[in-house]
């Protein structure tokens, strides 16, 4: 988009330039040019704020507490194996260290009580008309143990207490009534797979009002699973409260 905007204002500056010494045919001929080149400019903001009105829905949608009990009651119901038991809170987090959208997510597992097996914050952008979702891992877990009920504990962020998931970015989109975010192909390693070759974590997620979808695929570099035991990789979890 800003090139294309560059490239429409160069075009101006020749034809002013010119002005009458120009010949009539390269007027025309310029005259166009910068109209295909408004077209373009036009196009790019609009789908610029198209996919902003889309983060705003998100941005609706996302917070909030979920559970995957349901999969589990249909998985037993079935014999399936089932997942784990979890419990899932996304709230909006005051971060703007890491921008103006920013969420802090913690999964629990039920074991008895809630104990927490996971926090990450995941901030969003719109990025050359792209809705970009990054993850932050947070070095210090414990510090940040009760920010699920306050997360304004997140105004006083500082670069030392987060590092950024490199290769593991989502990029989201919207599909009919519902919004799918995914990483690139065998670019988010995890070196916590088991021994041997680097490992990879391929991340597909599906966001409705009610829903919310995480699978997870351990991977190596040619694609094919790790994980053959065939302990489902997808939780789907349920949306229960604010």
């Amino acid at each position: 988009m800003a090139e294309a905007n560059a490239r429409k204002h160069r075009i101006e500056r020749v034809a002013a330039e010119r002005g009458a010494t120009a010949w009539p045919g390269a007027r025309r001929t310029l005259a166009a040019v910068a109209g295909v080149a408004t077209a373009i400019l036009c196009a790019c903001t609009s789908e610029q704020t198209r996919k902003e009105a889309e983060l705003t829905q998100i941005e609706q949608w996302l917070p909030g507490r979920y559970d995957n009990h349901a999969q589990l009651e249909e998985a037993r119901a079935a014999g399936h194996a089932a997942p784990p038991s979890l419990t899932l809170i996304i709230e909006p987090a005051d971060a703007l260290l890491l921008g103006r959208h920013v969420f802090f997510a913690e999964e629990a597992a039920d074991q008895g009580e809630r104990h927490s097996i996971g926090q990450r914050l995941i901030s969003f952008e719109v990025i050359e008309a792209k809705i970009i979702a990054t993850v932050w891992v947070l070095n210090d877990p414990r510090r940040w143990r009760e920010a699920s009920e306050n997360p304004e504990l997140f105004t006083s962020l500082q670069p030392p207490d987060v590092r950024q998931v490199r290769g593991c970015n989502l990029t989201w989109k919207k599909e009919a009534e519902k919004f799918t975010g995914a990483t690139d192909q065998l670019k988010c390693r995890t070196p916590s797979f088991g021994p041997g070759s680097a490992s990879f974590v391929e991340t597909h997620m599906e966001l409705t009002s009610d829903d919310l979808s995480i699978d997870d695929r351990h991977v190596d570099g040619h694609g094919t699973l790790l994980d053959a035991s065939g302990a489902p990789t997808l939780i789907q979890f349920r949306h229960t409260g604010g």
